[in-house]
């Protein structure tokens, strides 16, 4: 999974509305993929299986080139919107990949309270090239110039990342939770490994 909407030299649109306006698309799309990272990294450490990368800031390359280089099946890259729009879409390149865009959408939208804009073919981007065994997709989020928007977002942060969390999860065939993986105790983490057993 990656983290980058955009980089060091190109941080993205700017977030408006939000207390913060010194942060950019990248920082929100970072800070987002990092909880959802340390949730994907939870869960594969209660089943002892599976593995999530996440790309930071340090590393500048091709985003796909760099999950496919990592002989990774799953490449989610992050964005917010722009535009003076609001609602939620989700952009795919192959076929396959059109399934995993309608369910993130979905999710996505549900989550927040905001308009479902669904999943859009993109044939003209760098990040979704069609790499063998690998699925791709764009996430845009939510508008960030369009205060509805940043609001359903600040209002929903724990939501939001359950609902994407469970997307990648039933992607890959493994039961989904009612709990931020980060946040389960010793428990917890056997309770779905039990579930995890039983689901193979």
């Amino acid at each position: 999974m990656d983290s980058r909407s955009h980089g060091v030299s190109d941080p993205g649109a700017n977030v408006l509305y939000d207390s913060r306006p010194d942060l950019t698309e990248d920082d929100y799309a970072l800070g987002f993929t990092k909880r959802i990272h340390k949730d994907l990294l939870a869960v594969f450490a209660a089943v002892g299986e599976g593995k999530a990368y996440l790309r930071d800031r340090g590393y500048f390359a091709t985003a796909d080139d760099y999950a496919a280089n990592k002989n990774s099946n799953l490449f989610i890259e992050w964005h917010t919107n722009s535009g003076g729009g609001t609602g939620v879409e989700v952009l795919y390149r192959t076929e396959r990949s059109e399934k995993l865009a309608k369910m993130m959408a979905a999710a996505g939208s549900k989550a927040l309270g905001l308009k479902n804009r669904g999943a859009k073919f993109r044939n003209d981007l760098a990040v979704l090239h069609e790499h063998p065994g690998m699925d791709s997709v764009l996430g845009e989020r939510w508008f960030g110039d369009t205060s509805k928007d940043v609001h359903a977002y600040l209002a929903n942060k724990p939501s939001e990342e359950l609902a994407y969390l469970n997307c990648v999860l039933t992607w890959i065939g493994w039961p989904t939770v009612m709990h931020l993986p980060r946040t389960w105790n010793a428990g917890q983490s056997a309770n779905y490994k039990m579930r995890w057993e039983a689901a193979k």
